[in-house]
Order: C-alpha cells, then sequence, then structure tokens
C-alpha cells in the first residue's frame, strides 16, 4: 500500500493538542529562520572539507564539524543545554547535536525532532533548512513546559549513510514519535517542476510540503494534515502513507533520511521534505545555495513543525 491522502482528512489530534500546535506555530519567525540557514551556509565554507574516497561521491565537499559547533550554539543561544555525542563509523567521526525540553508528567516519553547538519557544498536547502527549522521549534518551545519530553537532535553524517542517526537510535530508547526534516524550503510552482513521487499521482508543481509516514502512523498523518489547515498561514501539503515500515525495494526512496532506523524499530512519526531531487535541480551541487529557497514556504514548514512537536509532546 502507498497512498497519497489529501489534506482534509479527519483531525485524530485531541482539542488540547491543537490549542498548543496553534500557539506554537503562532510563535515561528521566519526572518529567524533565514538567518540560520545563512549562517550554517556562512560556517560551511569556512570549513576546510573532506572528500570520501567512494566514487560516487567523487569531487564533492562534505563539511560537518563547523555545523555541529553552530547548532550546539544555537541550542544553548535558546536556554538549553547542548551536547554532543560522538561516534563513528570505519574512521569517520559522527558528531550528534542534541538537548532537551524536559517533560512533566509524561517525560520518559520521548518527541524527537531533528535533522542532519552535514552536507555537500553548501548544502542551503538540504540541510540547513531543516536544522534552521528544528532550531526556531527549539527556541519556540523551549519554556512550554510540555508534558513529554523534547529532544531538539542534529544528526550528522546523514549523506554518508544515515550513519549518525542509525547509531543513535541502537544506543537509546524511550522513543514516542520523531519529526524529521530533510530539505524544506525549495519551491517551484511552473507547471511541470514536480517529478512524481514513486509513480503516485502527485501535483505536477512543487510547491507543496510531502509529509511521509509509515502505515504504523496513519493517525498521526491524518491529525498532521488536518492540523496543517488550522495554522494562521495554512500551507499546501501532500501526505504520504507507506506500507509496514517503508523498508522495501518499493518505497527505498521514502527512506533517504534519518527517520529510517527509527521506522525500523517501531517508532511511529512523520517525514517533512520538499522532495529534493523529485523537484531540485540544485539538489547535491554546488548551485544548492541560499538564494535558492523560498522563505515564505520555509516559515510555513517552521510553523508546521512547531505545530505538529507541540501537539505531540501534549499528552492526549
Amino acid at each position: 500500500m502507498l497512498l497519497l491522502l489529501a489534506c482534509t482528512a479527519t483531525p485524530t489530534f485531541t482539542e488540547a493538542q491543537r490549542s498548543a500546535g496553534v500557539e506554537a506555530a503562532g510563535n515561528v519567525e521566519g526572518d529567524r529562520l533565514m538567518f540560520h540557514v545563512a549562517n550554517l551556509v556562512t560556517t560551511r565554507s569556512e570549513e576546510e572539507p573532506y572528500f570520501p574516497p567512494e566514487a560516487r561521491y567523487e569531487g564533492m565537499p562534505f563539511t560537518h564539524l563547523n555545523s555541529a559547533d553552530y547548532v550546539a550554539a544555537a541550542l544553548e543561544g535558546a536556554n538549553l543545554t547542548p551536547s554532543i555525542e560522538t561516534g563513528g563509523l570505519e574512521g569517520r567521526e559522527t558528531h550528534t547535536v542534541l538537548a532537551d525540553i524536559p517533560g512533566g508528567s509524561n517525560a520518559d516519553e520521548i518527541v524527537l525532532v531533528s535533522a542532519h547538519h552535514d552536507a555537500w557544498f553548501f548544502g542551503a536547502d538540504d540541510n540547513a533548512t531543516g536544522v534552521a527549522v528544528i532550531l526556531e521549534v527549539a527556541r519556540v518551545l523551549a519554556y512550554s513546559e510540555p508534558d513529554r519530553t523534547i529532544r531538539i537532535v542534529s544528526f550528522d553524517r546523514e549523506e554518508e549513510g544515515l550513519v549518525g542517526a542509525a547509531e543513535y537510535a541502537s544506543a537509546h530508547d524511550g522513543f514516542y514519535r520523531i519529526v524529521n526534516l530533510d530539505s524544506v524550503g525549495y519551491t517551484d510552482s511552473a507547471p511541470g517542476s514536480q517529478t512524481s513521487i514513486l509513480g503516485l499521482d502527485a501535483p505536477d508543481t512543487g510547491d507543496f510540503l510531502a509529509v511521509i509516514a509509515p502505515e504504523m502512523a496513519q493517525d498521526d498523518l491524518l491529525a498532521s494534515l488536518a492540523l496543517a489547515a488550522e495554522l494562521p498561514s495554512p500551507m499546501k501539503t501532500a501526505g504520504v502513507l507507506s506500507n509496514g515500515n517503508a523498508h522495501s525495494a518499493l518505497t527505498t526512496d521514502l527512506l533517504r533520511s534519518d527517520h529510517a532506523p527509527f521506522w525500523a524499530m517501531g517508532v511511529p512519526g512523520l517525514f517533512f521534505t520538499d522532495t529534493t531531487q523529485f523537484r531540485n535541480p540544485k539538489y547535491h551541487t554546488e548551485e544548492d545555495t541560499i538564494d535558492t529557497l523560498d522563505p515564505v514556504f520555509l516559515a510555513q514548514v517552521g510553523a508546521f513543525t512547531a505545530a505538529v512537536v507541540a501537539a505531540y509532546a501534549e499528552a492526549e
């Protein structure tokens, strides 16, 4: 089963969850998102890049150290207490940055909000946009006193096989939901700009956010799509529901980011993306720069993400 769902779904979040979500969305500031994107692009340009030896990465400069430091500093600036977990495989060290917004009544249930900070080239859309959103969510919700613990996580070496996320998922537990963002700032309103995702009858203009879920998160997907329509600045969404946990040959393209190892271990949740190469010709090139982004769309994604995370963190 692989379904494209409309955004007119029946909501399943409770009234309290929806209220918390709408309030959080209203506090997101689009200028802060673009500020983080610009700073991440700049800090990457100041790092000596690493060139992986594999032929498929030939000539692609990789950076991850300065961006990890930037995320940690930004989380500290949001009055959180960040930490950096290091690890790595085959000599490739990872720096995963995280900080908690402590929960109350359901503190042992963790809502993960994630995006990877490593990048090819300047990585404006992929994935400074996703990192900018989770940093803004951290600022908005830092004093929200959620029922569930909200954990802001910036994974490393996503681009080389989800290394940081896979390590983290295998070493920790207690996850209630995950909201993962990867490339959420590029749009194109020209007809034919959107390639169909996995053969689905998707819109042919690249001006929507794809909200992707495994079968176990069907209710979450429906609720999030309905919540999107209730926000102060509603955005176009396209929901994709996969069979099982999406780990099959048919649905490989739904797993190309850090949510994949969590879905595999049974953690429900959502993946937000502008669909990368199905829309963005700058994807994984030196032309993935800040001037190609859509600030209005990114602000809508930020508000939507804050709303969903706040709803998840509110006990039913």
